[in-house]
């Protein structure tokens, strides 16, 4: 478990749900479950949410876990529900979708083009937050130049991200590092990995 700069814990050990669909995403998380991960993690784009949400209430009422248990987390992946009013919509259906009353972790799921786009989905995203219906918020794919960007736009009085999940490989040693150097000092930003090394 790794515990986050607000206090909320994240499972070390995460499934990925990208590229899944249909029964085989329904099968791949609840078997996931049922072995022992407990968190979850999936995203607008990829269309599998009502795949994983089933999976997840199979495994809760089956009785391999209680919601508490688990650490989900999804994503804003289009353009088009960004914004104060679009996100807070997106995430009710999400929510909706997964079958749960709250997320725990939510991303950006690539830096936005406009900065305007960016402060108002991240205040709508806040007021989510301040109600609990999302308990972290975080950025995905997003480098050193676009993170301190994110930063400079939301302000220092926003909430921080609280994750950045990016890929990083043995190909590519130096990304982690420049990232790493530029945020030390600012803020308390965990960084998780997707894809093989």
């Amino acid at each position: 478990m790794f515990t986050l700069a607000n206090g909320i814990q994240m499972s070390s050990l995460g499934l990925g749900t990208w590229k899944l669909n249909g029964q085989t995403c329904e099968t791949a998380v609840y078997d996931a479950i049922k072995v022992g991960y407990r968190a979850i993690d999936t995203a607008q784009a990829y269309g599998n949410e009502a795949e994983v949400g089933k999976a997840i209430s199979r495994a809760i009422k089956d009785g391999l876990v209680t919601r508490k248990d688990l650490f989900i987390a999804t994503k804003l992946s289009f353009e088009n529900d960004a914004g104060y009013a679009q996100v807070q919509a997106l995430v009710q259906k999400q929510l909706q979708l997964l079958q749960t009353e709250y997320l725990d972790l939510y991303y950006l799921h690539s830096a936005q083009k406009n900065d305007e786009i960016t402060r108002t989905t991240w205040k709508g995203l806040e007021v989510l937050h301040q109600q609990g219906t999302i308990r972290s918020l975080g950025l995905s794919n997003h480098n050193s130049e676009q993170l301190r960007h994110h930063f400079k736009v939301i302000g220092p009085e926003a909430v921080a991200p609280m994750v950045l999940q990016n890929k990083f490989d043995v190909y590519h040693p130096g990304i982690l590092r420049c990232i790493i150097v530029a945020y030390r000092q600012v803020c308390i930003l965990f960084i998780c990995n997707y894809g093989s090394c």
